[in-house]
Parts: C-alpha cells; structure tokens; sequence
C-alpha cells in the first residue's frame, strides 16, 4: 500500500508555485540639487567623450601625414641614391675618356701632332 501512495503522488500534476517577486522599492523624485548634479555629471561625461574622440581623430591624421610624408621622403633618398649612382658612373667614364694616353691616341688619329714649341709647363702652386 505504500508502494501504491508513492506511485499516486508521482502521478499527480505538479504545480509549479510562481516565485515570489523581490519587494522593489519605489524611487521618489529626486531633489533639485541631485537633478542639478546628474545633469552637471552628464554634460561632463559627453564633453570627456567629445574631447577624446576628437583627439583621436586628430591622432589619426597625424598618423596618416607622418606616414605620407615617411613614404616621401623614402621615394626621395632612392631618387638621390639613384643619382649619386649615376654621377658615379659619369664620372669613372669622364677619368676613362681623358687619360693622357687617349687624348694623345686620338689626336694622332685627327691628324694633330705634337709640337713641343708649343708646349709651355704651368707650375701649380
């Protein structure tokens, strides 16, 4: 017979009891002053905000300028690079063309002739 109660009470609907609601206490109306302070603390707080967004937007273009400019200035040194090469170059060509025994090969080959009477020696000093 106790086994039969137990089988009964499993098969009866459970009733869920609904939870009991924490008792919420109602806010009254703030003062006028603590009105004042929220709305003091509330224009602080957007002006914080403000100021660091527009410092962030400055920052980045700050940003955005140094590396323009770094870029610039990297495509600048490679030109000059490039140039001091170039000027290197023309100037082992120059040494190249106007050695002594060149010169003399290819005014041989013009025709001229070396006449020492003309020929005078200049002293640097």
């Amino acid at each position: 017979m106790a086994n039969n109660a137990a089988r009964q009470i499993e098969r009866q609907p459970r009733v869920n009891k609904p939870a009991e609601k924490p008792n919420r206490q109602v806010r009254q109306g703030y003062s006028p002053e603590q009105q004042a302070l929220r709305k003091l603390r509330n224009v602080f707080v957007t002006g914080i905000v403000s100021v660091s967004a527009c410092l962030s937007i400055w920052l980045l273009s700050v940003q955005a300028n140094n590396y323009e400019m770094n870029t610039n200035i990297q495509q600048q040194e490679a030109k000059i690079t490039q140039q001091v090469q170039t000027n290197s170059d023309l100037k082992a060509n120059v040494d190249e063309l106007s050695r002594y025994d060149r010169v003399y090969k290819e005014a041989n080959k013009n025709g001229l002739k070396s006449n020492e009477n003309n020929v005078k020696a200049v002293d640097i000093k």
